[in-house]
């Protein structure tokens, strides 16, 4: 499930989460990537990166044209595109803009952008069934009663042949903006 519906009355002190803890092993583990011959993980890769290109063109006519954007040319990176001021990550997601109150991504890109490194800014672009929006990073505020952007939990799927969990940001969409028209109702 990719958030939760209905309404928002979320503060830090409101959230309860598990901390993570480490633990140092003598051996390592090899991280199973088999998932990714299942035909529904090939399925969504081509889609997110048919949006990706699409997007990617977009921005580089319009809002980037003098510093165009260029994709992160490694498997795996943090983030989908990037310039000297830019870092950018979209997801593309088989819902309309207004089904849930919170969308999540990996936990890896937001304890990224906490980091502000090299001074980039950081945006997350989300292609709908109706539009794209993006949220422009902004770290939690401090104090226990503040409103917060987002939120640590676990979160994953497990229609791709089997049981993918993580650590992830569920982010909150009422801080979400129109970037463009530009959906994928077409895909979904």
């Amino acid at each position: 499930m990719e958030g939760t519906a209905n309404t928002r009355n979320t503060t830090i002190s409101s959230i309860t989460t598990t901390p993570t803890t480490t633990t140092t092993k003598t051996t390592r583990r090899r991280k199973d990537y088999s998932y990714q011959q299942h035909p529904q993980y090939q399925q969504d890769k081509r889609f997110g990166e048919k949006y990706e290109n699409l997007l990617l063109e977009e921005f580089n006519k319009n809002e980037y044209k003098d510093e165009p954007l260029k994709k992160f040319v490694y498997e795996n990176s943090w983030f989908d595109f990037r310039n000297s001021k830019d870092c950018n990550e979209l997801k593309t997601r088989r819902c309309f803009s207004h089904t849930y109150y919170t969308l999540w991504v990996g936990a890896n890109k937001i304890r990224q952008a906490e980091k502000k490194k090299h001074g980039l800014k950081y945006r997350f672009f989300f292609i709908f069934k109706d539009k794209t929006m993006y949220w422009d990073f902004q770290p939690n505020p401090e104090g226990d009663n503040a409103d917060i952007f987002y939120y640590f939990g676990k979160g994953g799927r497990k229609d791709r042949g089997c049981q993918e969990d993580c650590e992830v940001a569920y982010i909150f969409t009422e801080n979400f903006k129109e970037y463009s028209k530009l959906n994928c109702s077409a895909d979904c």
